[in-house]
């Protein structure tokens, strides 16, 4: 009810492709699809049964040629490696989408490293970070600021020193961490994963604020963290956790920096608030999940799962570790068995240029209400899991942004988003201990 409804077009469209496309590959037996389960995330050795990992692994956790050469290569699922390749297509198309439709609204999230810009924070910056007094350079009577914005110039900022020790203490428990567990990441292996973090944000974070839907840039991020650190699948464990996680937190704290925005909760509240409920957050997850799997584990272990218990989020993070990390050039590099999945994300590099050529050229064709990234992302939506609630989906969506916007604007201005809100926080409340087994 509160994702627009071009988004939810273009996410129809991938929806219908997908059902198309996975029928043609099953149907045609593209990566022996036909002899391996239609819907899996897991690996598979070539009469289907499902591949033992550790089987391949020495006792550091690193794949063993030799091991491996008595093993044989694992295989995916037709349904997963048309996910794996739909997904770098939708993150590839995501940067040159933004780049050609929306250069301009992001120019601001770049001025931060105009050479004035850090010179101006390096003059305010004071070591004594619990004293800063959160000054705003902004006047509030600037006709273009956001009145949501007016009203919190009232509150002194957070400052961006708070954010500075917050990241410098969290990247000497990192580097403490990967050491003292014998993670087989290095150091520099680490920073790359915080680099690329922050380019992700950027791009991901301004996808998902236009159109209200989140990429999950795992198996992008995997794919890097396995062509760096080759034939180490805890390394990439931990490259993914440093990288995609990251992200994934910094769109979710963003997110509720929006919703105190709204709600006029005064900034160094919010910051507050943050960090307690990150901590405790973390407690209360540890704990729930070793609850979940203590109790769950035969459904979580499972192929299919149930409609309440799913494993699918844990087993392709596993699956994709062994995959990329330990197995990347013997199956992804040219000539290899899935190469295309790693030259799907050049390709979508491409892919929204000819909508925005047609647009530019024909205007009258409308490709600028197709958001290409979301409609190659969604090809592969139906890889895994029970996907019987898509169609109320998309029967709400409908029913909410076209029908009672053209039809009831004043309800839906009034009471819309209000009730998008309550069956949203419901339904997180009821699902809440069922959903964290994907943490």
């Amino acid at each position: 009810m509160a994702i627009p409804l071009r988004a939810q077009f273009s996410n129809f469209i991938g929806y219908i492709l997908c059902m198309v496309v996975f029928l043609a590959v099953f149907y045609k037996n593209i990566w022996q699809a036909r002899s391996l389960p239609f819907l899996s995330q897991e690996l598979f050795y070539e009469n289907g049964t499902v591949y033992d990992q550790l089987r391949i692994l020495n006792d550091k956790f690193e794949v063993d040629p030799e091991l491996l050469r008595k093993e044989g290569l694992p295989f995916y699922a037709g349904s997963w490696v048309v996910q794996l390749l739909t997904t770098n297509l939708g993150l590839g198309a995501t940067f040159t989408h933004l780049l050609l439709w929306n250069r301009h609204d992001m120019r601001n999230a770049w001025t931060w490293m105009a050479p004035s810009e850090l010179k101006r924070m390096l003059k305010n910056f004071d070591i004594r970070f619990w004293k800063d007094e959160g000054k705003r350079d902004q006047a509030d009577f600037d006709e273009d600021i956001d009145p949501h914005y007016r009203e919190m110039l009232k509150y002194p900022d957070a400052p961006n020193s708070w954010y500075l020790v917050c990241l410098i203490v969290s990247i000497i428990m990192a580097l403490v961490i990967i050491y003292k567990t014998d993670s087989t990441l290095p150091w520099w292996g680490f920073i790359i994963a915080l680099l690329l973090a922050v380019l992700s944000i950027l791009f991901f974070g301004t996808l998902y604020a236009i159109t209200g839907l989140q990429f999950i840039i795992q198996p992008f991020v995997q794919m890097i963290g396995g062509f760096i650190h080759p034939g180490k699948p805890m390394a990439n464990m931990y490259f993914v956790l440093f990288s995609y996680n990251s992200v994934n937190q910094a769109l979710l704290l963003s997110r509720d920096l929006k919703i105190a925005q709204y709600t006029k909760l005064p900034p160094r509240a919010a910051f507050t608030a943050q960090i307690i409920g990150t901590l405790f957050g973390a407690v209360l997850n540890y704990v729930l999940m070793n609850s979940i799997i203590d109790n769950q584990r035969p459904i979580l272990l499972s192929v299919e799962g149930t409609n309440i218990w799913s494993g699918q989020q844990p087993q392709q993070y596993n699956s994709q570790a062994i995959a990329w990390g330990g197995l990347s050039h013997e199956l992804f590099a040219v000539g290899q068995r899935y190469q295309f999945v790693a030259w799907a994300y050049v390709i979508g590099l491409f892919v929204p240029v000819p909508f925005w050529l047609a647009y530019r050229y024909f205007p009258k064709l409308r490709t600028d209400y197709l958001y290409t990234p979301v409609i190659c992302y969604y090809i592969g939506w139906l890889c895994v899991g029970i996907n019987s609630s898509i169609f109320t989906y998309f029967s709400v969506a409908w029913l909410s942004q076209w029908w009672l916007r053209t039809r009831y604007p004043q309800w839906f201005v009034k009471y819309n988003y209000i009730v998008a809100a309550a069956l949203d926080g419901g339904t997180q409340g009821s699902g809440d201990c069922p959903h964290r087994v994907s943490f």
